[in-house]
């Protein structure tokens, strides 16, 4: 499908991203009352670097955290724990690590949010933190549409990166992952519409919700398969993921530009709410990871909508299961698997 670099580099991929500390309430505790916190390593980018690992891909985050403090020295310990290379890691001194506090709804609240991002050691970095060798050093190089809401520094270095990447023949991918607590004190979607509309020309992966593409970039359409032709009509990106939750159910999309092909995933119903923090992120990760060792469009979006249903039912941000685990779903999905599915 995508016509990736060799798999000699250090890397199957790199991504840029932040890390963040978050703070999690107990099961059906509110931010204003709880009195005990769970805390573990956040960020999307590291999500799906972390989650690639269950393909056996090794992968790395550039990203800062602080120098010369506990938090940043746990940040790293976490990253590591996860077994993401921090080679390209700035630490930065005198900094502050980002966080959010998270409330876990239960239908029908939503889940309760609130981040704390501001002056944080990643903000902090510029392309002369980037060592050259980060631009020929992966396959892939992947980003999310929450890093490019930080700021316009960051966005700025995200270009300076891209830019370098593709030279070097590193693949670019983008998860449009939108959202308008970042997005909204720029101008909401249409903020994001233009930022995107200058980074998708040169992205060859671009996943993003039916809702969104209907929303933010406009396409009229309802048919999942003409909303990827409208897509790529207008834009030009090789190869497109969509994303479908309707209550408890997902399913998932998938085009290719040059081919036609189009592929839909399995179809997962009564998910739990409880893991779906980071569920996005395992779907992008289950998709790339695929599509890195080769695997063609449907066996690729099956194993994105597998990892992000199983993501669904577990805790924290990360996913950490084993590929067999996934396999194992997918085979139900089917109906590939009778009798005792229990494990026991």
């Amino acid at each position: 499908m995508l016509p990736f670099p060799a798999p000699d580099r250090p890397f199957a991929a790199l991504a840029l991203g932040e890390l963040l500390e978050c703070l999690m309430t107990q099961p059906g505790e509110q931010l204003r009352t709880t009195k005990q916190w769970q805390s573990h390593l956040g960020g999307t980018e590291a999500n799906v670097m972390a989650a690639l690992i269950i393909f056996g891909h090794r992968t790395g985050l550039i990203t800062a955290v602080p120098k010369d403090e506990p938090i940043g020295d746990w940040a790293i310990d976490e990253l590591r724990r996860l077994r993401v290379s921090d080679d390209y890691a700035v630490r930065r001194p005198g900094a502050r690590l980002g966080m959010y506090r998270m409330a876990p709804g239960f239908a029908p609240n939503e889940d309760d949010v609130r981040y704390d991002r501001g002056n944080t050691a990643f903000l902090s970095l510029t392309p002369d933190d980037i060592p050259d060798s980060a631009s020929g050093a992966a396959q892939v190089f992947h980003t999310s549409g929450v890093t490019l809401a930080l700021s316009q520094p960051i966005r700025d270095l995200h270009r300076f990166l891209l830019e370098k990447m593709k030279r070097t023949g590193t693949l670019i991918s983008v998860d449009f992952n939108y959202r308008n607590k970042l997005w909204g004190p720029q101008g909401g979607e249409t903020a994001a519409k233009a930022v995107f509309e200058r980074v998708l020309p040169q992205v060859d992966y671009f996943n993003l919700a039916v809702e969104s593409a209907q929303k933010t970039f406009g396409i009229g359409e309802s048919a999942p398969e003409m909303i990827c032709r409208r897509l790529y009509d207008t834009y030009g990106v090789p190869v497109l993921s969509l994303t479908n939750r309707q209550g408890d159910a997902f399913q998932a999309y998938m085009y290719e530009g040059a081919t036609g092909t189009f592929a839909a995933s399995d179809a997962y119903m009564g998910l739990p709410r409880m893991g779906r923090t980071g569920s996005g992120d395992a779907f992008v990760a289950g998709v790339l990871g695929a599509l890195l060792r080769g695997d063609g469009p449907k066996a690729a979006i099956d194993y994105g909508a597998a990892f992000a249903a199983i993501k669904c039912t577990l805790m924290g941000d990360v996913l950490q299961v084993s590929l067999s685990q996934v396999e194992r779903l997918m085979l139900r999905a089917r109906g590939g698997v009778t009798g005792d599915t229990s494990n026991r």
